[in-house]
């Protein structure tokens, strides 16, 4: 579905993966005793990495930013929580690296068949063209939304099915100079997530 008011695309590429999941190399998890396990986040130079862990009613339990940490290490003890779903969340500045885990009888669960990773868009704006670029499990659906600064009518509204990658090239030379957001949001069947950038039109 599409909704145009003084937006035009004029390049849209989709690619197949061949592939339901995403999978970073570089974030890997281990169970190190019956209630804690290890982090491992490699690469992560000139980075910002928040590390979360979040219960099964999405309260954080637990947040900490590394900047700059070449490659982090750490161990969470998870002892001090009740049973219950929980999910260790590692958000890098391209990438949300999500592992569920799970505290039943005494013993902590890395659920490692669900392990996801969702890869932010990248939106790059250049006088008044901007780019678009997304890569994202196969069957994934996508809706893109652009605002003005009052955020109250979308501009332009688009929802379509991935085949993985997708690269799209907006003109929005016909829009006046100043602030637009642009509002992302990811489905893959499981969960939805949303990602927003702002876009500075100065032509």
């Amino acid at each position: 579905m599409k909704a145009f008011m003084n937006v035009m695309v004029f390049l849209m590429i989709s690619m197949p993966l061949f592939s339901d999941s995403i999978v970073d190399p570089s974030v890997s998890v281990k169970r190190t005793s019956e209630k804690a396990f290890s982090l491992q986040v490699s690469n992560a130079v000139n980075e910002e990495v928040q590390v979360s862990i979040i219960d099964g009613y999405g309260e954080i339990v637990y947040s900490h930013r590394f900047v700059d940490e070449k490659d982090i290490s750490r161990t969470y003890n998870l002892t001090k929580l009740p049973e219950g779903d929980y999910s260790l969340n590692v958000e890098k500045p391209q990438s949300l690296w999500i592992q569920p885990l799970a505290i039943e009888a005494g013993m902590l669960q890395i659920q490692e068949q669900a392990l996801k990773t969702v890869f932010k868009p990248t939106i790059r704006a250049h006088e008044d063209l901007v780019d678009f670029d997304l890569l994202c499990p196969v069957n994934s659906e996508v809706k893109i939304r652009i605002f003005d600064e009052s955020e109250e009518k979308p501009l332009y509204t688009e929802t379509l099915e991935t085949e993985g990658s997708l690269q799209k090239r907006f003109n929005l030379s016909q829009l006046e100079d100043g602030h637009y957001l642009m509002d992302v949001q990811i489905n893959d069947g499981d969960q939805t997530f949303a990602f927003r950038k702002t876009i500075e039109l100065e032509k």
